[in-house]
């Protein structure tokens, strides 16, 4: 090397060993954090609203039943055709349902179900915002998903949906 390629050279200096490590930086947060907050408390109030679900209370039965005898394979709840043949659809639901009954009760089911609530409307959030790099965007799009699944699931547990018991609507 030639004197004034070592002269022009960038000196490394030794790094001292005994200085501590820099911690990093947190950063604040941010209108995302707010966001996702915002969807936090908007699904919390819908899971923990009003029970509008009028086949829950038959879901928490069968999942005692699933605790208590394990999975029925007969119908132990019909009046017109008791111990016909039954396959539970719903058993992993059912039984956290009954598990989550018999652990915390009422409430604790409803923390469930408000729980559910936040997860889903931040995921959805989450998920808009991910696909749009755009807030407001993502806000307006998590809103409408949000407004929809609500309406449908009022429009299932009215007496009007078809199939619903007592419902004279059908689909034609």
């Amino acid at each position: 090397m030639s004197p004034a390629a070592v002269a022009t050279a960038p000196c490394l200096a030794p790094r001292d060993v005994d200085a501590p490590a820099r911690a990093p930086r947190r950063r604040a947060p941010g209108l995302d954090g707010l966001f996702t907050a915002v969807f936090a408390l908007f699904g919390w109030a819908l899971g923990i609203g009003q029970l509008s679900d009028n086949s829950f209370f038959w879901h928490l039965r069968t999942g005692r039943l699933i605790l208590d005898s394990g999975f029925p394979h007969r119908d132990p709840f019909s009046f017109t055709a008791p111990g016909a043949h039954w396959v539970v659809q719903s058993w992993l639901a059912e039984t956290l349902y009954a598990g989550v009954e018999r652990v915390a009760g009422d409430f604790g089911i409803r923390l469930l179900i408000g729980l559910t609530g936040v997860a889903i409307a931040v995921l959805a959030f989450r998920l808009a915002w991910r696909l749009t790099r755009n807030r407001v965007r993502a806000a307006l799009l998590t809103i409408a998903a949000l407004a929809g699944l609500s309406e449908l699931s009022a429009l299932a547990a009215s007496p009007r949906w078809p199939g619903a018991p007592g419902s004279s609507a059908s689909w034609q």
